[in-house]
């Protein structure tokens, strides 16, 4: 307990625990905005996919023909 007392052992430690938490909330305010700009581009995704016709397209003989082909040439 007597190092604690002690005013150059005092003075590492309050600028040790400063550079830490400097650190820490650095790391937090990059994985707020990362967070922020993740869900932001899902939502936009969605938005993007919910627009997209519901409808099925209707099935060519040459679309019908690349899926066949496709599907063999993945044997």
């Amino acid at each position: 307990m007597k190092r604690l007392s002690n005013p150059r052992v005092k003075r590492r430690l309050k600028i040790g625990l400063s550079a830490c938490g400097g650190v820490i909330t650095i790391a937090l305010t990059f994985k707020l905005g990362y967070d922020i700009g993740y869900f932001d581009a899902q939502a936009l995704e969605n938005d993007q996919n919910a627009e997209l016709p519901t409808t099925r397209p209707v099935l060519t003989m040459e679309s019908a023909q690349r899926i066949v082909s496709g599907a063999l040439k993945a044997r």
